[in-house]
């Protein structure tokens, strides 16, 4: 692998010299601020220590090591942004100090600065110490908050008076914010800057420390030596002329660079050379730097590294929305796709996995989400691997796609494609699915009622495939109906639900064509009693043969009535309950079982005759308890069937056979 970059090309040349103008006035900026020894500590670290273990990395090919340096480029930015973060907030503010923004931004303080100029010049020559703090947009809240407050305008007899000696509050320093000052008796912070004489005094270290924190123009009068200074942006301009400070605060709060000495200004060549000149180390630094952001970012685009994702393959219809870890195939109207199975049977989809090759940046991109979409041509039939080549990938840019490479882990998903053609068939009985009431409760599904919503289905089917083998091919998932209390099935005594074509189906190629309902009436399941034991009785229902019965010995069988209620249910326990309970006390205490004998003759030997019941609504009589809120039941709402239904019976026994025998004996020879 090349260790740099090629630089033989202007677009590497240029990105070089950004990247190293780019650290140049960074490192300008953080020169005179308090972090400059960190500075220098981390650009030594980064050059010496960093520089040397990332070049062995890269010539050794250790991995591991370059991904960690890969990790701590990624967060360097933020870890400088926390240590400098002071320093970057003043280099903000001070964008609108620039002689362009200020231009838009400047504020008329021409009153403020006069009192600020008298008082300091009459304070300079009685030698009494000030340290005034001029707020521009950098705010000095954090000073103010723990000083004395003032809040009045800012005037000169205010400013001799709160630092006259024997005042309270002329030790600290006077924060003024626009024409006010706001506060007294504030500490300042002092400056790091080991550069200073040793004679600089408390005062001018704490006026320079707040011109280092903050955009804050700071003017200083000793009290030794009666000069003022200016403080501002990390300078101090010393012993200020007492008529040249009012131009320099007009300048320095309209937002004009500091003004410095009047002298002549050489010609831009000289000047370009002079720059060049001044602070060798500190360009040399930059450009190194630049040239290894450079050429780590060439290295990082450039690494290949491979991942792998899982997808799932799937037959999809034009229009369907795409998710992530899909590959959606789209036929034509006439042609349907199936992806095969490891049997070989087509399904409507199976899973895949597919390893991508390519930089790590791109890579890091994409993350776990990859889809794809794959157009068929029409007329292509038969059965044929996919190609990762011809997927259309999403979530990628047609660019980036180019720079990736992918090839599928394992077996390659074989597609099945079909030509189709479009049928209508009529449903009936023997299409309808499988239907789950056990949650209906009271109620039941009324099996002769369902009907299809449409009556007919148009059906894409393969070509060439019988009608016959067609409707014989046609199924639907199995249905659940749904738990319904009772008051809404009494509103609405129907259920209707949409189909979807079994497993079974698809595998064979029948797709539907428009949607499909089914529409199932529902009625209360009919209730049941516990069955009733009766013996059976012998009876004779012919007026003319009332003694029937006596010629008959009573059966010594017992039968058992069974009796459902259709119809009668109201689907709440506790009326239901009551009803049962009515109508099996109306049973036991009227019920009976018995067989007419009235049509037999007594010489047959034995005879089966059918065990009946009266009718039900005899035996009840008036509808007992809670039935007599329902009224008038329908016609089938009360069914009896007894167990046996027939019994056999036999004749009484007639006189011995032989007194009969006499008797005849008797009577011939009477004759």
């Amino acid at each position: 692998m090349e260790l740099l970059p090629p630089l033989d090309t202007a677009a590497g040349l240029l990105q070089v010299l950004i990247f190293s103008a780019a650290t140049y006035t960074l490192l300008s900026f953080l020169r005179s601020t308090r972090g400059t020894g960190m500075v220098r500590g981390l650009s030594v670290a980064f050059l010496g220590l960093g520089f040397t273990l990332w070049l062995l990395a890269t010539l050794l090919d250790l991995a591991e090591v370059l991904q960690v340096f890969d990790l701590i480029a990624e967060v360097a930015i933020i870890v400088l942004a926390i240590l400098f973060h002071p320093e970057l907030r003043r280099g903000i503010t001070r964008l609108g100090d620039h002689e362009v923004l200020g231009r838009f931004l400047r504020r008329d303080r021409t009153a403020v600065i006069e009192e600020i100029t008298a008082a300091s010049v009459s304070m300079a020559k009685a030698r009494v110490g000030a340290l005034i703090a001029i707020e521009r947009r950098a705010p000095l809240e954090a000073y103010v908050e723990r000083a004395v407050p003032i809040g009045a305008t800012v005037t000169r007899h205010l400013l001799e008076a709160i630092f006259h000696p024997g005042n309270r509050l002329h030790d600290g320093a006077v924060v003024i914010r626009a024409d006010r000052v706001e506060a007294a008796a504030c500490i300042l912070p002092l400056t790091e800057n080991e550069d200073l004489s040793r004679t600089v005094g408390t005062r001018h270290r704490a006026a320079l420390g707040l011109s280092e924190e903050t955009d804050a123009v700071v003017v200083v009068v000793s009290e030794e030596s009666g000069a003022i200074s200016l403080c501002e942006e990390g300078r101090m301009e010393r012993r200020v002329a007492k008529d040249a400070l009012e131009g320099l605060l007009a300048r320095a709060l309209a937002g004009a660079d500091p003004v410095e000495p009047e002298e002549v200004r050489p010609s831009p060549g000289a000047r370009a050379l002079d720059w060049l000149r001044a602070r060798p180390v500190e360009k040399l630094l930059a450009l190194a730097v630049g040239l290894g952001i450079y050429a780590g970012a060439w290295r990082s685009g450039r690494t290949v590294v491979e991942h792998d994702l899982e997808l799932r393959v799937q037959a999809s219809q034009e229009g369907t929305q795409l998710g992530m870890g899909q590959v959606a195939v789209v036929a034509p109207e006439a042609l349907n796709a199936g992806i095969l199975d490891a049997e070989g049977r087509p399904q409507p989809r199976a899973s895949a996995t597919v390893r991508v090759s390519g930089p790590r940046e791109l890579l890091a991109t994409l993350g776990s989400g990859l889809a794809g979409r794959v157009e068929l041509a029409s007329g292509e039939t038969g059965s044929r691997e996919l190609e990762p080549t011809e997927v259309r990938w999403v979530g990628v840019a047609e660019a980036d796609a180019r720079a990736l490479d992918l090839a599928w882990v394992g077996a390659a998903p074989r597609l099945e494609l079909r030509a189709y053609e479009t049928r209508t068939l009529d449903l009936g009985s023997d299409l309808l699915p499988e239907l789950d009431a056990s949650a209906l409760g009271a109620w039941q599904a009324d099996v002769e009622g369902v009907a299809f919503l449409p009556s007919s289905v148009r059906v894409r089917a393969p070509k060439g495939m019988e009608a016959t083998e067609v409707r014989a091919a046609l199924a639907f998932e199995p249905l659940t109906l749904p738990e319904q209390r009772s008051d809404q099935w009494r509103e609405q005594p129907r259920w209707s639900a949409a189909l979807t074509l079994a497993e079974s189906a698809r595998s064979q190629g029948l797709d539907l064509l428009e949607p499909l309902s089914l529409l199932v009436p529902v009625r209360l399941r009919p209730q049941q009693l516990e069955p009733l034991p009766l013996e059976v009785a012998l009876v004779s229902l012919d007026p003319a043969r009332p003694d029937a019965a006596d010629q008959w010995e009573a059966p010594d069988a017992t039968v058992t009535l069974t009796v459902r209620l259709a119809g009668v249910a109201t689907g709440e326990d506790a009326l239901d309950t009551s009803i049962l309970l009515g109508v099996r006390s109306a049973l036991q205490e009227r019920a009976r079982a018995f067989v007419d004998v009235a049509g037999l003759e007594a010489e047959t030997q034995e005879a089966t005759v059918e065990v009946r019941v009266p009718p039900l609504r005899e035996l009840l009589g008036t509808i007992p308890g809670a039935l007599e809120a329902l009224g008038e039941l329908p016609s089938d709402a009360l069914e009896a069937r007894s167990e046996p239904r027939t019994v056999t019976i036999t004749p009484r026994s007639a006189p011995s056979q032989g007194g009969s025998d006499d008797d005849s004996s008797q009577g011939q020879e009477q004759e």
